[in-house]
């Protein structure tokens, strides 16, 4: 197996861990402050995914790599559809 190969492989499971605990947090399942992760974006839309998160301007470098700014883009990427589906079945991870 390629070196490759194993470092995407690494990279999906660190988003899918990201995205676990975006939802927990999110949805208050989580003894977290959702306060001290996210802001809810203005612009939520009808057809839009209605739990989007605000997006922050990073004032340094090293506040791309925090959690809350890995992680909002792709939470707000999601469809509708799947969020949904998500909050009917409850999903604990």
């Amino acid at each position: 197996m390629s070196y490759i190969l194993i470092l995407v492989k690494l990279s999906m499971l660190c988003l899918q861990a990201d995205l676990f605990w975006c939802y927990k947090i999110v949805f208050d399942i989580a003894d977290l402050n959702f306060g001290e992760f996210f802001e809810w974006s203005p612009h939520r839309g009808a057809r839009s995914n209605k739990y989007k998160l605000y997006k922050k301007f990073p004032g340094t470098r090293n506040r791309l790599e925090f959690f809350s700014e890995r992680v909002t883009t792709v939470w707000n990427e999601l469809s509708p559809l799947i969020l949904a589906q998500l909050l009917v079945l409850n999903v604990v991870f």
